[in-house]
């Protein structure tokens, strides 16, 4: 996977791409739930051994064209160039789901009994702007998605102003 450095850079050169020819833009924030449980309890050896794994899945599971990222610690990112937020979900719910199925060594110790992500989703033009807002937002639906209850996916949709 991408570093978190790299992704930056291509996050910049595709925002800039998306509003030059105005074509969508997505991003998806992956964030593994309760994974400080799992280092707890079997060290970060063996944790930093599902961070792999998991980065091999989530680059199996996008397009050819997406740009997944290692973010930092136990998150995750997918750049989606020409994906807008309505092709965006369907495709954070597959890779939501393909991780879920994945089997990982010592996965009892979860929660939920299995490894599972939480996923927020931001795109240009619908609710950002900018590559920060593009980040904040993806951000803020990724913790939305943590207090919804976790293992699940939620598209950041901008609040309109009554006045």
């Amino acid at each position: 996977l991408y570093n978190f450095g790299h992704f930056k850079f291509l996050l910049g050169t595709e925002m800039k791409r998306a509003q030059r020819y105005g074509r969508p833009l997505s991003l998806f924030m992956i964030d593994v739930d309760d994974f400080k449980i799992y280092n707890d309890c079997h060290g970060h050896l063996d944790g930093d051994q599902v961070l792999e794994e998991l980065g091999k899945t989530i680059k199996q599971s996008v397009r050819d064209v997406d740009f997944p990222a290692r973010y930092g610690g136990d998150e995750f990112a997918v750049i989606l160039p020409e994906t807008d937020e309505i092709e965006a979900y369907p495709a954070a719910e597959r890779l939501r789901e393909c991780i879920e199925q994945c089997h990982v060594p010592n996965q009892a110790v979860l929660p939920s009994g299995r490894l599972t992500v939480s996923i927020g989703i931001s795109s240009y033009p619908a609710s950002a702007d900018t590559k920060d807002d593009l980040i904040r937002n993806a951000d803020a639906a990724l913790y939305q998605a943590k207090r919804d209850g976790k293992n699940k996916v939620v598209i950041w949709l901008p609040t309109k102003d009554p006045g």
